[in-house]
């Protein structure tokens, strides 16, 4: 199986190679291109300069030419590839460069050189005429055959040999440099993302401990470090919380099981008699385990996926209703309740807001001691509404504010249902405002009291 270091290797090597090769196939047919361009150019600028020399050698109308300065032009011009041949106005030969001895040869020799370059496999010899003329009257005409559509020397030739020899290097230096920057990347990118996975398995392997300090540059290897930490935080959480319930599970199950047992243990041996009164305690106790019994079924109910029976009502009365319910036990504890409400239409399951209501004051009223109060405001903004419910009770402390939300999770350390409850009332309201596409937010302060806000959209949204 192979590695990401040597995926990413592999990827850099094969990208840089491509491009690589694309630039030096493409900036070579540019040089070829340009470098033949400014051949031609300067084939045809000889050429003219040729033709120029010729004309100025025989500037009058006489017949007589200067055969030797015409044959020292045509020769110098041969050596270039360039073959010169002069005649009269009446088609008379003066000079041609093929009557030359030296002419077979050069001939010979540029064709077989340009074939043998492959540069034009298919080129010929053409053949172009200029015009001498004197007083606007032509006196004769100059011929000159050449390779097409240029020759190129051997020192062109030469020329563009280094040139290809210089790009080939650039561009095998630039390959070497690719493949160390590459793999250096590579292990910039895949050393990080090992450490992490090493990370992974030790929280696979049940160290929830395991985190990674890793530090880079990288946007995304930072995020996927910072999910792993936080993976590993919520495992560890998660974990207390998995023991914490096992254990108050464990007590609320042994409390009652245990008073049955010494109750039933007692009248077997004649401690107690078997009477009316004992047999109500055993029942209390009976009752007991079937209310946790309910709470747990009550829990997975709303923990998994909640019907919602959706309909248009007065959420101002409903809260008002449940006010009057609960006046009774506030004023037997001696706390204050104040509720203020605006007339709210709302689209919702009319029973599970009810819910949320009563769990919220519940709970207000359990944490909330004699002369405190407690306050239910509802509210509308927009296309929301929010539940306040706030009250001065004995507050959360900040380690068991993240945790209020979980089930079965009670601040109370001593786990006395009296105290703490099921811990379920919590976890039930904010399923139920999920459910609803609400949001669910307390704030807290140890001694002084707590604030639970809850926004609900006005028409329920899927």
């Amino acid at each position: 199986m192979i590695t990401l270091r040597k995926k990413l290797s592999y990827s850099y090597m094969l990208l840089a190679l491509f491009c690589i090769l694309l630039i030096s196939i493409v900036g070579n047919r540019l040089m070829e291109n340009q470098f033949y361009t400014y051949i031609k150019h300067n084939n045809d600028k000889k050429i003219q300069e040729i033709v120029t020399l010729i004309r100025q050698n025989h500037s009058s109308s006489s017949i007589d030419w200067d055969y030797q300065g015409i044959e020292e032009i045509g020769l110098l011009a041969l050596e270039q590839g360039f073959i010169i041949k002069v005649t009269d106005d009446l088609g008379n030969v003066i000079w041609d460069a093929a009557s030359s001895s030296r002419f077979q040869k050069i001939q010979s020799d540029i064709t077989n050189a340009m074939k043998a370059r492959a540069l034009f496999p298919k080129g010929r010899v053409i053949e172009k005429e200029y015009p001498i003329t004197f007083d606007s009257k032509t006196i004769g005409t100059i011929h000159i055959s050449n390779y097409a559509p240029f020759y190129t020397t051997e020192a062109d030739i030469a020329f563009l040999n280094t040139l290809n020899f210089t790009l080939l290097g650039v561009a095998l230096f630039s390959l070497i440099a690719s493949l160390l920057v590459g793999t250096y990347m590579a292990q910039r990118i895949s050393n990080p993302i090992l450490r992490v996975v090493k990370t992974a398995m030790f929280l696979a392997e049940g160290n929830l401990k395991a985190t990674s300090t890793e530090k880079t540059n990288i946007k995304e290897i930072n995020e996927l470090i910072q999910a792993i930490n936080y993976l590993a935080e919520s495992l560890e959480q998660q974990e207390e919380l998995r023991k914490r319930l096992t254990a108050d599970v464990a007590h609320e199950l042994r409390t009652p099981l245990a008073a049955i047992r010494s109750y039933i243990e007692a009248m077997l041996d004649g401690v107690w008699t078997f009477d009316q009164e004992r047999l109500k305690s055993c029942h209390e106790e009976l009752m007991r385990l079937t209310r946790m019994i309910k709470d747990i079924e009550k829990l997975s109910k709303y923990e998994g996926e909640i019907t919602l029976n959706k309909r248009q009502f007065n959420l101002h009365e409903v809260a008002q209703q449940i006010v009057a319910n609960f006046e009774h036990e506030f004023e037997n504890k001696g706390i204050e309740l104040a509720f203020h409400a605006e007339y709210t239409e709302i689209v919702a399951d009319q029973d599970k807001l009810s819910q949320v209501i009563i769990n919220l004051l519940s709970n207000a009223l359990k944490y909330t001691n004699e002369g405190g109060s407690v306050k239910l405001t509802i509210s509308k903004f927009n296309h929301f509404v929010e539940i306040t419910v706030t009250d001065t009770g004995i507050g959360i402390s900040e380690d068991d504010l993240p945790h209020v939300f979980e089930r079965f999770y009670r601040a109370d350390k001593s786990r006395t249902r009296s105290t703490g409850g099921s811990g379920i009332g919590l976890t039930i309201t904010r399923a139920i405002v999920k459910a609803h596409g609400g949001k669910i937010k307390i704030e807290s302060t140890v001694g002084v009291g707590t604030k639970v806000n809850v926004i609900l959209p006005k028409v329920h949204i899927y």
